[in-house]
């Protein structure tokens, strides 16, 4: 076994994982060029073959994202996970030594056991939750394409959902906002979408009052013509089902993690 960065020529392994992952819905073959050019994305090589894989993202406010967690099925349960995650708890340190970052953070879905059991036993902490939730429209009324001027026009507290990315809610991060989303408005009314991902929405206030008002539009760009939205665990999760939101899972329980750790 050794752990090295991933390259170009570990695609095929990339996509075999993928193909056994969340049903082959996988994301990393659509990310793969992109992380293998901004680096910090490592594997595990196994008899010649990358097995599981992990990366940091640089993300404003000198956070280190932790990202793309895979452990090909055929070597699940032997460990290789945490070996990982411990691999990019290392990375992250040299990382802080170097003042690039200071803080890790990642999220994970609520039945991920395995994953938040490796961030709460290495010194990770919940610092929010969310509610995975989806509309389902076919949207006729075309938004305003708009430019982000501040980050102070959203209604968020601490950070900004940017699909399982969650980004702080500092000056720092516009500049980022700017160059991963596109702000729509219509009737007055603002949302982000992300560029690569139009179905993943951030209403710019995460009320359902708010979000009401941008319903005919809100997913005029989308492939599938479903918006998804993450929905502070605060807010009342009864009224966005009134307007037509329906919950990823049936439980009461938010379906998204945010963990953060001081290093």
């Amino acid at each position: 076994m050794k752990i090295r960065e991933i390259v170009e020529k570990d695609i095929r392994d990339i996509e075999d994982i993928a193909r056994r992952t969340w049903e082959g819905e996988d994301y990393l073959p659509r990310v793969f060029a992109r992380w293998v050019k901004e680096g910090d994305f490592y594997g595990i090589e196994v008899d010649g073959k990358v097995i599981a894989t992990g990366k940091i993202t640089l993300l404003p406010g000198k956070v280190g994202w932790l990202e793309g967690l895979r452990v090909h099925p055929s070597y699940r349960g032997s460990g290789y996970g945490r070996v990982m995650h411990e691999f990019l708890l290392e990375k992250a340190k040299d990382l802080k030594e170097r003042g690039i970052i200071q803080f890790l953070e990642y999220s994970t879905y609520f039945t991920n056991e395995a994953s938040i059991h490796l961030g709460l036993k290495s010194g990770f902490k919940i610092v929010q939750r969310y509610y995975g939730m989806d509309y389902s429209t076919s949207s006729k009324n075309e938004p305003k394409k708009i430019r982000l001027e501040s980050v102070e026009e959203f209604g968020y507290e601490d950070y900004i959902p940017c699909g399982w990315k969650f980004i702080r809610r500092i000056p720092e991060s516009l500049d980022y906002l700017r160059d991963k989303c596109q702000v729509l408005e219509f009737k007055n009314y603002k949302f982000m979408i992300l560029k690569n991902n139009p179905d993943a929405v951030t209403p710019f206030v995460p009320t359902p009052e708010y979000v009401k008002e941008i319903l005919p539009a809100i997913s005029y760009f989308s492939p599938s013509g479903v918006a998804s939205i993450r929905v502070p665990e605060n807010e009342d999760l009864h009224r966005y089902e009134s307007l037509g939101f329906k919950k990823w899972e049936e439980t009461e329980e938010p379906e998204i993690l945010l963990l953060n750790k001081k290093l």
